[in-house]
């Protein structure tokens, strides 16, 4: 009867324990979603252009996927060129990418 009761006991118990331990193990992390809008506003980026093409014209701004985040790619037409440059400015840092 002891023993019986005994290796009922352990069976349970180690039943108990493999099920938590798959309850606890869980799902895997998810990566976390890119950002579908850039952090820096569309004048920001419009205005370190300004600063790095002085006296140049805006022509068009928009939103274009980078590698891990949104990006703006802004045409600028450059003081005494006539020819449209596009500049990409990171989304989140707001600096030009080369």
């Amino acid at each position: 009867m002891k023993r019986s009761f005994y290796l009922i006991f352990s069976i349970a118990a180690v039943f108990i324990f493999g099920i938590s331990s798959i309850s606890l193990a869980g799902k895997p992390e998810a990566k976390p979603k890119p950002a579908t809008e850039p952090k820096i506003t569309k004048h920001d980026a419009e205005q370190v252009v300004r600063f790095a093409y002085p006296g140049g014209t805006i022509e068009s701004s928009k939103v274009v996927n980078g590698k891990d985040h949104p990006n703006w790619a802004v045409s600028v037409v450059a003081r005494g060129v006539s020819t449209e440059t596009q500049v990409q400015v990171d989304g989140v840092t707001g600096k030009i990418i080369p």
